[in-house]
């Protein structure tokens, strides 16, 4: 849940390597994190945990990122008022909700995507956000439009992460698993995963499985 990278690694020793969807970065988990725009706030900390940036490096990434941050902080204590609506009609709806709020509206979204750039949609409603760097500005408001689904991702993630840890004999006879589907059996049986959270990536695996899968395997 840090980088793409993870993600690909961890289907490489959990999957067959015959299955390449995981080219398309649309079906990875947690792809509302795992952004590029936002690769830097998440990696670079631990680059400098691990005394791989240079110090030059450490201070951009530490303007960029309070730079954001006051961006965000910007969104959030923004109302929208009366004089907003007649500037742009979208508002209309979110009158008195916080800019922050109001941007995960779909109507707003199109935009801010028509615009001819994301520091102009956001000076727009906020003046002297011109002083923000493009890319600054791309990320708090992306973080803003999708926070609804960023929450909702990290609430699913955390949930998985609780049952991934549920071990599963090594000895256990999957087909003692009642409705488990034959293919499930099969290659559940030839993998052995030692945890649910490695039986959710072997291939053919469904939801359905691991659900019936978790109830027999909690109750030993």
């Amino acid at each position: 849940d840090e980088a793409y990278i993870g993600v690909l690694i961890d289907d490489l020793v959990t999957l067959s390597p015959k299955e390449p969807y995981r080219m398309f970065t649309s079906r990875a988990e947690r792809r509302l994190a795992l952004r590029q725009d936002s690769a830097d706030l998440r990696l670079t900390p631990l680059g400098i945990s691990i005394g791989l940036v240079s110090e030059e490096r450490r201070e951009k990434f530490e303007e960029r990122r309070n730079g954001i941050d006051e961006i965000r902080q910007l969104l959030a204590s923004r109302r929208i008022g009366n004089v907003d609506i007649q500037t742009m009609e979208a508002l209309r709806p979110h009158l008195g909700e916080s800019l922050e709020l109001a941007l995960r509206d779909p109507a707003l979204g199109a935009i801010m995507d028509n615009s001819p750039s994301v520091r102009d949609f956001l000076s727009s409603l906020i003046p002297g956000a011109k002083e923000y760097p493009e890319t600054w500005a791309q990320t708090a408001l992306l973080e803003a439009r999708y926070k609804g689904y960023l929450e909702k991702e990290s609430r699913l993630a955390f949930r998985l992460d609780r049952s991934e840890r549920l071990r599963i004999p090594p000895e256990f006879d999957y087909r003692a698993v009642p409705g488990l589907s034959k293919e499930a059996m099969e290659k559940l049986g030839a993998v052995k995963p030692l945890t649910l959270g490695q039986a959710s990536r072997v291939t053919g695996v469904r939801k359905s499985d691991l659900a019936l899968l978790y109830i027999v395997v909690s109750r030993q």
